[in-house]
């Protein structure tokens, strides 16, 4: 069993991550929910202390980790990287099966709309945050989110390959799907750089330039992940699965007339909705079978969301699971996400992979959270950046179909890769500021 605390009035300028900070957290995760239309904080969980579970596969460790005795309130971490048990591996530590599972003995979690926090820990414990309401009143946002101008850090970044060889990469997916009977695929560009920057501070910038949906900061030992992505993966509600999918991209130039417009050309564009529609069928193909009755309804089609830098069309599909299953069930029966693989996925992710040619980290795979209320909530890792010790690494990439433009899709790559990089820029130009 586990003890709780619970503060009814949080302060609606407290900071997560000083809060994170000021509790001495080395290895843990902090994930967050935002409002998709106001951007504001929705909900924010900070798992500070957790037992890692065995297991041989996937399956067996949400298995072993749900019977826990004290699954109360149970959370799990779950980070999943590409099909097939390849995956991300960044060093020995990051399992080379890709997959992560904890339980989580310590956290926190907040209700922004409420204003209510509850913090639990095992009743035997005692727990980390014992001076949590004075750490509380010190964290506030407003002190934490001050930013310097943006400079031109992008020439620090070392592309895997250049513009050349990622136009030649395009034109051999399409003669991939030809060859294959793919429909399309993803193919992604991977960037590299050394910095001193802490992966907490590059997410609190992350956030403040470009809420999307989920926000995760999660670290393992040198491993860190930071991310601010703006697609959900799944979310459970007892057994009701809904899933997002997105294709089709368009440059945000700050402009409004010419936003306005490439919204319209996103909107009505064939070779969008074509990408859009591949998607779309994909995901629709993997949760029919796991679907009470096979029915699958669409909450929302072809829906235009705009972010910082750029702007995508959604498709939100939402199904009854099948009394008989699991959450690991919809969890592995629908990956990987049909918007960082193709159609048919397996064959798709295949392609993509096959000639890029080397790792592609945690991009593509996800992260989030499932509790023992049958509640579960993931995002896709994407918009993301990774660090081993001091070396960053991002990767950004499109959907690739027949009528793709090679040089377009290149820029669409560079396009979702601008605020990650001028995140980083941007922390590491106040921290040289500070010094």
């Amino acid at each position: 069993m586990k003890t709780e605390l619970v503060i009814d009035s949080v302060p609606a300028d407290l900071d997560p991550v000083s809060l994170m900070e000021a509790l001495s957290v080395n290895d843990g995760l902090l994930f967050e929910r935002f409002d998709p239309r106001t951007r504001a904080r929705s909900h924010t969980t900070l798992v500070l202390r957790w037992t890692r579970s065995p297991g041989e596969n996937l399956r067996d460790a949400l298995v072993l980790a749900s019977r826990r005795a004290d699954s109360d309130h149970l959370l799990h971490v779950i980070v999943l990287g590409s099909a097939g048990g390849k995956g991300i591996k960044l060093s020995d530590r990051w399992l080379a099966d890709a997959w992560f599972v904890a339980h989580a003995d310590e956290s926190i979690e907040i209700d922004w709309e409420t204003g209510r926090l509850v913090h639990r820990w095992p009743a035997k414990d005692v727990p980390i945050t014992q001076t949590l309401e004075r750490d509380i009143a010190r964290c506030s946002r407003a002190a934490t989110s001050q930013s310097v101008a943006r400079g031109d850090a992008a020439t620090t970044w070392q592309p895997e390959v250049d513009s050349a060889e990622y136009l030649a990469r395009v034109r051999e997916v399409q003669r991939g799907l030809n060859e294959r009977g793919i429909h399309g695929a993803v193919l992604s560009l991977g960037q590299t750089r050394v910095t001193e920057a802490p992966p907490k501070n590059i997410y609190r910038e992350m956030v403040r330039q470009n809420p999307s949906t989920y926000g995760y900061c999660f670290r393992l030992g040198n491993l860190s992940l930071v991310g601010s992505s703006p697609l959900t993966y799944l979310k459970l509600d007892k057994n009701n699965v809904i899933l997002e999918t997105d294709a089709g991209t368009r440059p945000i130039a700050g402009d409004a007339a010419r936003d306005e417009e490439a919204l319209r050309d996103l909107q009505t564009n064939p070779k969008d909705a074509a990408e859009h529609q591949i998607v779309v069928d994909a995901e629709m193909q993997a949760l029919r079978p796991l679907a009470l009755g096979g029915h699958i309804a669409k909450l929302k089609d072809r829906e235009v969301r705009r972010f910082s830098h750029v702007m995508h069309l959604y498709t939100v599909l939402q199904a009854h699971l099948k009394p008989e299953l699991e959450f690991s069930d919809a969890l592995v029966g629908v990956f990987p996400p049909a918007a960082v693989s193709g159609y048919p996925k397996q064959e798709a992710w295949a392609l993509g992979n096959e000639i890029e040619g080397g790792e592609r980290g945690p991009y593509g795979g996800v992260i989030g959270l499932l509790r023992a209320d049958s509640n579960a909530e993931f995002a896709v890792i994407i918009r993301s950046l990774w660090m081993q010790g001091n070396q960053a690494a991002i990767r950004t990439g499109g959907k690739i179909v027949p009528g793709s433009d090679p040089s377009s899709e290149h820029r669409e790559a560079l396009a979702k890769a601008r605020f990650l990089i001028e995140s980083l820029d941007r922390v590491e130009q106040s921290l040289a500021s500070e010094s």
